[in-house]
Parts: structure tokens; sequence; C-alpha cells
């Protein structure tokens, strides 16, 4: 929609919608990155430097019930000062793990691989990421490690996570997922976008402005060849579970 249909949305709590937008910024679960929001100033800043495309917060009018509200669904990637694609909450959640702009206390659901109508949900307790370039090839690679502490959450399932060879389980399951999740999206940006939404560019030209001079010129053609591995490794340091699952105290 445009811009003049979110700001005629009747508000819900506030009736000026700017500040109901505002409210919405400050409130929606940017822990976990599904819409992060950007500073005006830092996205003029973003546009005008080389090496990386902006991201931008985007809002959707969703009808519930008689009421049209307006909700925080991803960003919109920027190519200088052109909208060129968007990515969904959950694209951009994990563009958030990529960049190391991942905070706390936000939950994270997945589907249980045994019963697809099941869910498991678990709580990000820190994370952190780093990213290695390696300048030793004619085109360059980037090495991304992604290590991440979470609580498991509320579950629908059956199995006991109190055990450790369960939470053992939900590990491997969550670092799976992820792992298919960060791979998917970075070939969205290398194949698909076509843009360096990981700021790759950026990095380089802090870290080695010699080697980015040899590269930026052809850089968007460069970003879709590079080769990026990422590692990512889950702890489950705890879990908000006591005892059974609601599902098992129902079947007694």
């Amino acid at each position: 929609c445009d811009a003049k249909d979110i700001l005629l949305t009747e508000g819900i709590a506030n009736p000026i919608m700017a500040y109901k937008i505002h409210d919405l910024m400050n409130t929606s679960p940017q822990a976990v990155g599904v819409s992060p929001v950007t500073k005006a100033y830092k996205v003029f800043n973003s546009i005008q430097n080389e090496g990386i495309c902006t991201v931008v917060p985007t809002l959707e009018i969703r009808q519930v019930e008689e009421k049209k509200v307006l909700k925080l669904t991803g960003v919109a990637v920027l190519d200088g000062d052109k909208a060129i694609g968007y990515l969904d909450e959950r694209q951009t959640k994990y563009l958030s793990f990529l960049n190391d702009k991942v905070g706390t206390a936000g939950l994270i659901t997945i589907k249980d691989p045994k019963e697809s109508d099941l869910f498991l949900s678990y709580e990000v307790f820190k994370s952190k990421t780093k990213r290695k370039l390696n300048f030793n090839e004619e085109i360059p690679s980037v090495h991304i490690s992604v290590q991440t502490d979470v609580i498991i959450g509320e579950v629908e399932t059956e199995e006991d996570f109190t055990k450790n060879d369960e939470i053992e389980k939900v590990r491997h399951l969550l670092e799976k997922n992820m792992d298919e999740d960060l791979t998917q999206l970075i070939n969205t940006a290398q194949s698909k976008l076509n843009c360096d939404i990981l700021g790759i560019g950026a990095q380089m030209q802090r870290e080695d402005p010699k080697m980015w001079e040899k590269y930026k010129d052809n850089w968007d053609e460069i970003f879709k060849k590079l080769e990026i591995t990422v590692d990512n490794k889950i702890e489950v340091t705890g879990s908000g579970i006591d005892s059974g699952t609601v599902k098992k105290e129902l079947l007694k």
C-alpha cells in the first residue's frame, strides 16, 4: 500500500497514526530482529556508504475483525535509494543473526519434525556473530560463525525436555533449522536480490581499503560469486519447563 493508506488508517490505541507507528517501533519484538528499527540518519548514512545495501522496516495493513490495523512485517531492501525487494519476518530475523544484531528475550518457534502441526519455541539468551574475510584468492571468501545460547520455552510435543538426551535432540534440531534458514537467506541475497545486505563490502572497506579499491567498481558481480560459509552452533543453557508437557498431562 501507499504511505498515504498507512497514515489514514484509524488508530486503535492512539488516534494519531504517527504516534501509533512510533509505539509499534518501540514495542515490537525487535529482540529477535523481525523488523529492526533504524534511525533516519542511519538510513541516510547507509545509503551513502559503499559495500552495503540498506534495509528499512516495512508496515502492512491487516484486517482484524472490523478494524484495519498496522503490523511490522520485515524489511525492504534498498539499493541506493530505490527499493529492490523485501524480506519477510523470518528472513529478517536471520539477517539479524548474520549481522550480529540479535538481542535477548526473543522467542523463536519451529515445527516438530515428527508432527507438523506441533511447535517448539525457544528463547534467545544471547547470540554472537563473527565474520572473517579471506583475501588470498581471486574472489574473496567469507566465513561466518554464529554462536547462540537458548533456553527451551513452550513445547507442544510429548517428549520430556527435562532430560539431557531430549535436550540434545532439541539442540541438533535447532541447529539444523537455523542452518537451513541462514543458508537460504544468503542464497536469496546473492541470487535473487543481487545485493550485499550483509555489508561484506563495507567490512572489507574497513579492514583492507586497498583490497576494497580493487573490487569496489564491480562489487555487485563479485558479491554474487562470493563463497560464504556459516558455522552455526547452538547451546541449550536451560529450560523453562519444570515437568511434563501440557499434552502429557491431558493424556493422563
